[in-house]
């Protein structure tokens, strides 16, 4: 079986997860596939794009925005404007 790479919704979790979706067996498709979940689906729009553009380019995001600096995903680096 050919292994896919799936980048998977944070809707698609919870309603596995409040079982409002029995339709989809998410555990099968964890263990048959490689799996990934963004940490910046919580950002607006904008604010992802940001962060985004900033892992591409590897680079710092001077903020003092709390969406950014609560943000605990480890390839984005944030440099907090607040101190």
């Amino acid at each position: 079986m050919i292994s896919l790479r799936l980048l998977l919704d944070t809707n698609v979790i919870i309603d596995f997860l409040k079982q409002t979706d029995t339709t989809l067996d998410l555990p099968s498709i964890i263990l048959e596939h490689e799996c990934f979940i963004s940490v910046i689906v919580k950002l607006k729009l904008p604010d992802a794009i940001i962060g985004a553009t900033a892992i591409i380019y590897e680079s710092e995001i001077v903020t003092r925005d709390p969406h950014f600096l609560n943000c605990q995903y480890e390839k984005l680096k944030i440099w907090d404007a607040t101190r």
